[in-house]
């Protein structure tokens, strides 16, 4: 299946991921990641229309991922 759009979930929680994707996938074109790390480098391979971001998250939290991903896409 091929979507105009695409969805970023970061959440070091699977289950919240689990949950999130299963409500978005019939839409969007949905990528996970763990943390702020991980949804950077996803970034660098492929830009996306929505971000949903949980903040408190180990290696990078939500507040870090923001700063990082506005400076580097802006």
């Amino acid at each position: 299946m091929v979507f105009d759009k695409s969805i970023l979930i970061i959440d070091d929680n699977l289950i919240s991921r689990t949950i999130l994707s299963g409500l978005f996938k019939k839409e969007y074109e949905v990528l996970e990641a763990e943390n702020g790390l991980e949804a950077l480098n996803i970034l660098n391979n492929k830009m996306v229309d929505v971000i949903i971001l949980d903040i408190m998250m180990p290696k990078m939290d939500g507040y870090t991922f923001f700063k990082e991903m506005k400076q580097k896409y802006q």
